[in-house]
């Protein structure tokens, strides 16, 4: 838009030169003398090389000002970006929350992930978060672990370990890899 702008007014002062050059010329030819015909040339160059000079800064200007808004608009972008991320993750967590606290599907999905996670490698034991305790039973009856209680702040899910490794199917390190 500022380029549209630059180049009109650029287009209006190079017509009003161009009538102010023939108007001159006209004049020059019929009342004045060669030295004063070139006076006049010296002072169109004068005025040629300021007018490039002022069109110069005044296209730096603008692409500063473009340069500048792009950078507040990017970084407007990045923090809405941030924002809605952990908005979104907040409210992930919440349900999640409700559902290892709420949700009688919870066992359920407890007994099928250790399950599918233990088909995948060999762990030892299954750790779960302390208020998770009360599935331990119905866990160890249906993968043949006998849970162990973890960490308080899992928001829930499980721990899987052997000597050599561990996996965490906690829902705060599903979470986390989002972050």
């Amino acid at each position: 838009m500022f380029e549209k702008k630059l180049q009109y007014f650029t287009d209006a002062i190079n017509r009003e030169i161009q009538t102010k050059r023939k108007h001159a010329r006209h004049q020059v030819a019929n009342d004045l003398s060669n030295q004063t015909a070139s006076a006049l040339e010296a002072a169109e160059n004068r005025a040629e090389f300021q007018r490039e000079a002022t069109r110069r800064k005044l296209w730096r200007e603008s692409n500063k000002k473009i340069a500048s808004a792009t950078a507040e608009a990017r970084a407007n972008l990045a923090a809405k970006r941030e924002s809605l991320k952990n908005q979104l993750l907040n409210e992930a967590a919440k349900d999640l929350r409700a559902f290892a606290e709420n949700s009688p599907e919870y066992e359920t999905y407890l007994i099928e992930r250790i399950t599918q996670a233990q088909e995948w490698r060999s762990f030892s034991s299954v750790k779960l978060r302390p208020q998770d305790m009360h599935y331990a039973e119905a866990i160890r009856q249906a993968t043949g672990f006998s849970p162990e209680e973890g960490e308080a702040d899992y928001i829930g899910g499980f721990v899987l370990q052997s000597a050599t490794s561990r996996a965490d199917y906690t829902f705060k390190a599903r979470l986390q890899t989002f972050s």
